[in-house]
């Protein structure tokens, strides 16, 4: 059973907080307006899933690399706590895991949405969802990292920031 988000490693080892989208993976919604013809790629998407909730499907295009990352991260388990921080909903995310770490030996927690802050103003059509580790009271913040493509969500925790090229689909693999 794993661990409940309060619990802390006790190593005091690297806390990582990662952002899936644009980060391991792109994905792209197909809607009723613009159906497949705006998919963002030449590259074919390797994954497909739908979010039966909306009636819609999810393509998913995986970062060059992503598996080979992602072992890396499992190995390192007992010095780096991975947990996935999206500001996604729940659904959604769920619909990646499957694909990603099927059986959650990857990621030691997920945060959605609901653990991010709403910036919203109407006026000048703001809405958006920002993260703030510093408000985990239970990781040490000194050992705590944002790996995330969205520079806004550093604005808490800059020193903690680790900025990432965002991952749009493309292909840059010798054999692509």
């Amino acid at each position: 059973m794993k661990a409940s988000y309060k619990e802390v490693k006790p190593n005091g080892g690297l806390t990582l907080y990662m952002e899936l989208d644009d980060v391991l993976l792109h994905t792209f919604i197909c809607d009723e307006n613009t159906g497949y013809i705006a998919k963002p790629t030449f590259k074919e998407p390797e994954h497909e899933f739908m979010l039966n909730e909306v009636r819609l499907p999810i393509l998913v295009y995986e970062r060059d690399n992503m598996y080979e990352f992602l072992k890396y991260l499992q190995d390192a388990k007992s010095e780096i706590e991975l947990i996935a921080f999206t500001r996604a909903e729940r659904i959604y995310v769920d619909g990646l895991l499957r694909i990603i770490d099927p059986e959650r030996k990857i990621f030691d927690h997920v945060l959605t949405q609901n653990a991010c802050y709403r910036l919203f103003k109407e006026d000048d059509d703001v809405d958006h969802y920002l993260k703030d580790i510093s408000r985990f009271k239970n990781r040490r913040l000194e050992r705590s990292v944002l790996a995330d493509p969205d520079a806004l969500n550093f604005a808490m925790t800059p020193e903690n920031g680790l900025p990432i090229m965002p991952y749009k689909g493309e292909n840059f693999s010798d054999d692509g």
